[in-house]
């Protein structure tokens, strides 16, 4: 079990698990256990099933296991209820403890349910020598849902917190424009959807028409998932 990332074996961007329990969870050790491993790569399987063969590069040791962080807070899991944004508060928590790697995007799992949540984007201003840089990370909440089907949110936050679904791509809600309720899209079956869907976590598309966010020709939509940096193999462009 470990309190701080461990030394890389690349200098590339790449994807950073911690696993984090309230000050009254019981542990479950799911990162020590290879729970937090298994669905890792389970989202990594599903990415590279539904994309043109992609998947996030992960942060691993030089054992070539899954680098899996540890933090346990301060507040009980009745306080975390309570708390207006719980993914914010774990973001936090995560920088406050020197997670801030500017070539790391965060993916956190806490063990236990929050409300009614499944996954959500949580973001922190860190204030910097150079100003401040707002940095999202992806919160994952085990509690309520079987623990394999958490690489879902997993993947769906992750998504968020690099931009997607831009309010530009043509399937996207844009009502009142909100940017938090409408980075979605509007119809079904895709993994970020908000409408109703029959398919199953492993059977959603991944932008299957390639219009939306992964491998688009939008000239008006400047990003693309298939361009990302955490992404391997990596675009050349």
């Amino acid at each position: 079990r470990f309190l701080y990332d461990q030394e890389d074996v690349t200098d590339d961007y790449q994807l950073h698990v911690i696993y984090i329990l309230a000050s009254d969870s019981e542990d479950k050790q799911y990162d020590v256990k290879g729970v937090m491993e298994d669905v890792v790569l389970t989202g990594n399987k599903y990415l590279k099933n539904k994309t043109d063969n992609q998947q996030f590069r992960l942060d691993l040791t030089k054992d070539g296991k899954l680098d899996v962080s540890f933090i346990r807070v301060d507040k009980t899991k009745e306080e975390i209820h309570e708390t207006k944004a719980a993914a914010d508060y774990f973001s936090a928590e995560a920088v406050m403890r020197g997670f801030y790697h500017p070539k790391k995007l965060y993916t956190i799992f806490y063990q236990d349910s929050y409300n009614d949540e499944w996954g959500q984007l949580g973001g922190v201003d860190y204030y910097g020598k150079n100003g401040i840089t707002q940095i999202l990370m992806g919160v994952t909440y085990l509690g309520d849902n079987p623990v394999d089907e958490g690489f879902h949110p997993h993947v769906h936050e992750l998504l968020h917190a690099l931009g997607f679904v831009q309010l530009c791509a043509p399937g996207a809600i844009i009502e009142d424009n909100h940017w938090g309720k409408n980075d979605h899209l509007g119809y079904g079956d895709d993994l970020m959807s908000q409408a109703k869907t029959t398919l199953g976590y492993m059977d959603r598309h991944v932008d299957g028409k390639r219009k939306e966010y992964y491998g688009h020709s939008n000239p008006n939509c400047e990003l693309d998932f298939k361009k990302s940096a955490f992404l391997e193999p990596t675009e050349k462009d």
